[in-house]
């Protein structure tokens, strides 16, 4: 990425699942701060099909609006790779890139998104 291919490169990210594993928190006693009774709910910040798209510049704050910043923290390297791909794409044909999956680290509920390269 020495050659700053990624820049100006946009991305459209795709929350394709929103998962809650109660059974861990319950089993190692986890809890959650202002959940009822400690209870581990899913993620209040992302609904499956919710799509973002974004054009990346590492020297601005690209973070969509109302993208969570835990998640952003976790997938912005996924954003600046597909757009890095993008930039070397054979005859700039995007369309033949697969999608990038990737997910926020939050253990007992991650989200996992898609990452597609659109312009």
């Amino acid at each position: 990425m020495g050659n700053l291919t990624f820049v100006g490169h946009t991305v459209r990210i795709t929350v394709v699942k929103v998962a809650c594993y109660t059974d861990l928190a319950e089993k190692y006693n986890q809890v959650r701060p202002g959940a009822p009774e400690g209870a581990v709910e899913p993620c209040n910040f992302f609904k499956e099909g919710m799509v973002f798209e974004v054009t990346l510049n590492p020297f601005e704050n690209c973070k969509p609006e109302g993208f969570c910043d835990w998640a952003w923290a976790d997938i912005w390297k996924d954003c600046l790779l597909v757009c890095d791909r993008a930039g070397f794409a054979p005859n700039d044909d995007i369309s033949t890139l697969k999608p990038h999956f990737t997910c926020c680290t939050d253990g007992l509920r991650p989200v996992t998104f898609m990452i597609e390269a659109i312009a």
